[in-house]
């Protein structure tokens, strides 16, 4: 499979935008959770699950880490 930058970038987009929500909301069987925790919980899947750069610009869109 692909793996890294070889993953369209749109793909791990939806990917991080899709657990954020699903954490946010218990959609799907996610264990329900604050924002600031569902967004430790994706920076800790950085670089094996999620790509660590756009958890990160999530954070800052967000606000919940300096610019």
């Amino acid at each position: 499979g692909l793996r890294g930058n070889a993953i369209p970038i749109a793909s791990r987009i939806i990917a991080i935008a899709r657990q954020y929500v699903a954490m946010l909301t218990g959609y799907d069987g996610v264990e329900m959770t604050n924002k600031e925790t569902a967004l430790a919980r994706l920076a800790a899947g950085g670089g094996a699950l999620y790509d660590p750069e756009l958890v990160e610009l999530l954070e800052q869109r967000l606000g919940l880490v300096g610019a």
